[in-house]
């Protein structure tokens, strides 16, 4: 399995010899760097959403959206019934995430994660 982190936008060490980083390697490089200067796949949302700058009435988790997007969808589609496709109706297989978490994932990695997203975290409500 190819892993799912890149040297692309990493520190110029990294890039100038071409290797390829361990998820270690990869969460210390965005661990140390401003979250103006990170890449937008995996800068704090609450960064660049404007958390705090923009009054939203609302901030949905991707876990939820089957509760949360068809009032959202009706809202907006003023009052008609529609319906919000479920993960198997749009053909999207789960992508094995939990599997992954523990393969990656030492107490250090988590707490570094956790400490750059700590803002994404408490928006959101996860430990």
């Amino acid at each position: 399995m190819r892993p799912r982190h890149s040297l692309k936008f990493l520190g110029q060490p990294l890039l100038r010899l071409r290797i390829r980083p361990s998820f270690e390697e990869f969460v210390n490089q965005i661990q140390n760097k401003p979250n103006e200067e990170m890449n937008e796949h995996w800068a704090p949302q609450s960064f660049l959403c404007g958390i705090g700058l923009f009054p939203y009435d609302f901030v949905g988790k991707l876990e939820d959206v089957e509760t949360y997007a068809p009032p959202i969808i009706e809202w907006i589609s003023s009052g008609k019934e529609n319906h919000f496709p479920t993960q198997d109706e749009i053909r999207f297989p789960s992508g094995g995430t939990k599997d992954s978490i523990e393969q990656y994932y030492t107490d250090d990695i988590k707490n570094k994660v956790k400490s750059t997203f700590k803002d994404d975290f408490a928006m959101l409500g996860y430990k």
